[in-house]
């Protein structure tokens, strides 16, 4: 055997080598440290230029950063970091049988810890004075509703069974139903006593009409902060039907691509797309419309 025959058969014998090193990396049979000083062995004695061993050593840092990224992304679960959490196991890589599924499964242990930081209720602020301004425009007299409760508290709840319900806080809705009371009441006797009627005829005329003298009493019969939140809450049933869900760490709310947002598992949840915009301005709602954590 001619010495040249010799040097090819050592080569190959180095190369099967060299492969089997790097199988038994991806199997988890040796650590990375260990690939790195039998390759640089390789090199140095046999197979300083050889194109196949440097082709294994790219293939084995290709593994090595993948599963750097799994550990990092494993880490960043433990610490409720979802959302990175996700973009590194996203990066995992299919040919990594290892853990290619264990990344699937935690991006999924990753959603499900983000639909958790999600249950609960959130609140807004919604101020109505522009809208009630334009209600009692064509009232006689002037109204001044300067110091009604015009800042209401909406509350938008994710349920643990996947489906989202909204509320309004009946604190501030009892303050305002009694603002308006007052105006109305204080109102109505401007103008009856402007008209030249005395308190006592107008107690007569009530007691004939309503069985009492007290106009407030009447006027609260009339305006029922329960029935009230009663219709507030059949109207907000419109606007919250549908389910959540969270998939690669996105929040898809109903049934339509155009309501999908990051969560970041703060106290703060900001919803609204440009294609949100128009309708959230329409209403009178703050764009982006961000949401705080609701704790009463």
């Amino acid at each position: 055997m001619s010495s040249k025959e010799v040097k090819d058969n050592v080569a190959e014998a180095m190369i099967s080598y060299a492969d089997d090193i790097r199988d038994k990396y991806i199997s988890e049979d040796i650590s990375y440290d260990d690939v790195i000083k039998e390759y640089d062995v390789l090199k140095e004695k046999v197979l300083a230029d050889d194109k196949q061993l440097n082709s294994d050593m790219e293939e084995i840092e290709k593994y090595a950063e993948s599963r750097r990224l799994y550990n990092m992304a494993a880490t960043q679960f433990e610490n409720k970091d979802y959302l990175d959490a996700i973009d590194n196991y996203s990066k995992v890589i299919e040919e990594d049988s290892l853990y290619y599924d264990k990344a699937k499964k935690g991006i999924e242990s990753c959603d499900e810890g983000i639909t958790d930081m999600l249950i609960g209720r959130w609140s807004f602020d919604y101020n109505i004075r522009d809208m009630l301004e334009e209600e009692l425009k064509d009232m006689a007299g002037d109204i001044d509703i300067s110091k009604l409760k015009l800042d209401f508290t909406y509350i938008l709840e994710f349920g643990d069974d996947g489906e989202i319900s909204m509320d309004i806080d009946r604190t501030g809705l009892d303050e305002y139903v009694d603002g308006i009371i007052d105006i109305t009441v204080n109102s109505v006797k401007n103008q009856v006593y402007a008209e030249g009627v005395s308190d006592e005829e107008f107690r007569q005329y009530l007691t004939e009409e309503y069985g009492i003298d007290d106009f407030e009493t009447i006027v609260r019969r009339e305006i029922n902060s329960d029935e009230i939140y009663k219709e507030i809450i059949s109207e907000l049933k419109e606007f919250s039907g549908g389910g959540f869900k969270v998939e690669n760490g996105i929040l898809q709310m109903g049934d339509s691509d155009d309501m999908k947002y990051e969560f970041d598992g703060s106290d703060t949840l900001i919803l609204g797309s440009e294609n949100d915009k128009k309708t959230l301005e329409e209403a009178g709602f703050p764009y982006p419309f961000v949401l705080k954590r609701y704790n009463r």
